[in-house]
């Protein structure tokens, strides 16, 4: 059987199991992984999920958990598209789906993930076409499995397809999906705030598709809770101030306009 060495080279032998104290270290490297990452500190959030990594990788076949190594691959293509290193990502996102379909097979929640990975790259990459396509294989990949059109899941894929239309100003389309997403959503409010009633794209798209009423109240909405919780100056609030002044310019209201882009 082969070995990831620490480090990242391969070595022959037999496969040794993870001990107690491996997988302590393993947890530790995750949790720490997922912090710096939060935190936008990518150099040093990477160094932990190659750690945990390496470690996923040195157990035997039989006893390693291929969910990790997978989900590992993920999370470090998704950390090196972060630092713009986007040769690399796509690798990682490439070798995450051939493992997704080895442990899974074609149709499993995994290699949905995979694939969205790629498409991530893909549109770091302005490879929006590709990006694209791999969203809506995401998309069918989800469905074959049987997940309901609100299930999390499909949600999330259908906002990410969305996003990535609007992002090519095929706003029509976007809007059908971001809508799709939101009805999907409306069961859990927690996922809905937090995903969709905060996402300026859909906002963007609300108001580039003639929807100005719904477009103007959600920006009004969440414009007056980031002022609150960040503050005028904070990025996010001057950003959803940004779009406040786009819609009172499409509404006729040049004084308001004028206000919100001072």
């Amino acid at each position: 059987a082969k070995q990831i060495e620490k480090g990242g080279g391969i070595r022959k032998g037999k496969a040794k199991p993870i001990i107690k104290a491996d997988n302590r270290d393993f947890q530790a490297d995750r949790i720490m992984y997922a912090v710096l990452e939060a935190q936008g500190r990518y150099a040093e959030a990477e160094k932990h999920i190659r750690k945990a990594l390496d470690l996923a990788y040195a157990t035997s076949v039989i006893e390693r958990h291929s969910r990790e190594t997978v989900s590992g691959r993920i999370d470090l293509s998704t950390n090196l598209t972060h630092q713009h290193r986007l040769m690399e990502a796509e690798i990682e996102a490439r070798q995450a789906i051939k493992e997704a379909l080895g442990h899974g097979g074609a149709e499993s929640n995994l290699t949905a993930r995979a694939v969205k990975s790629l498409a991530e790259v893909m549109l770091a990459r302005d490879r929006v076409g590709d990006a694209e396509q791999l969203a809506r294989a995401g998309i069918r990949i989800l469905e074959s499995a049987g997940l309901s059109s609100d299930a999390e899941e499909i949600c999330s894929a259908r906002m990410f397809l969305g996003n990535i239309l609007s992002q090519n100003e095929d706003f029509p389309e976007a809007a059908k999906q971001l809508d799709l997403a939101g009805r999907g959503m409306q069961e859990n409010p927690y996922l809905y705030t937090a995903t969709m009633a905060k996402n300026p794209i859909l906002m963007l798209t609300l108001l580039r598709t003639g929807r100005l009423d719904e477009g103007m109240r959600m920006i009004s909405q969440i414009y007056e809770l980031d002022r609150k919780i960040y503050g005028e100056k904070h990025p996010a609030t001057v950003l959803i101030l940004g779009l406040r002044g786009i819609a009172n310019d499409m509404a006729g209201n040049s004084r308001g306009a004028f206000a919100d882009f001072s």
